[in-house]
């Protein structure tokens, strides 16, 4: 064997094993950490636009919400920050996309029990049916983070 064949034998024993339809199957794992991602920016997005409909509809409402609606939009905005910090931690393998995200999934599971009980059905069916789904996403083994890197 040449040193030629050595070193092609070895760079293929390194490549990623490849299933049927050529796709490596590394990639797989990868698939549900991008969702749980693009969820965790879809709930971004979902706040940001609360917190548009707070400031654009609540300060006509009547005196003092104006301050509550804009107190609320920023509370919401934060939040927003947060979810999309957690979703860019989450591609990078680190801890506190998992961690926040499965703690604001709770915190949605909840929020979504307190409109069930106040007849909101369709944003509750839609918060908690996200709720439950991003959580069940972040709990998975292809989510846990890099124990290798220690920075999250």
């Amino acid at each position: 064997m040449t040193a030629s064949d050595r070193s092609r034998t070895r760079a293929s024993a390194s490549r990623s094993p490849v299933d049927s339809e050529g796709q490596g199957l590394e990639g797989r794992p990868e698939r549900l950490r991008v969702v749980g991602a693009s969820l965790l920016v879809l709930e971004a997005v979902l706040l940001l636009g609360t917190a548009v409909f707070a400031v654009l509809n609540l300060r006509t409402e009547a005196d003092g919400i104006p301050t509550v609606a804009f107190g609320l939009a920023v509370v919401l905005t934060v939040f927003a920050a947060l979810l999309v910090l957690a979703a860019v931690s989450l591609l990078r393998r680190g801890r506190y996309g998992v961690s926040y995200g499965i703690t604001w999934q709770l915190f949605q599971a909840l929020i979504g029990a307190s409109m069930f009980k106040a007849a909101m059905l369709a944003p509750a069916v839609v918060v908690t049916v996200l709720a439950v789904a991003v959580f069940i996403i972040l709990l998975k083994p292809q989510c846990r983070p890099d124990r290798q890197g220690l920075d999250g």
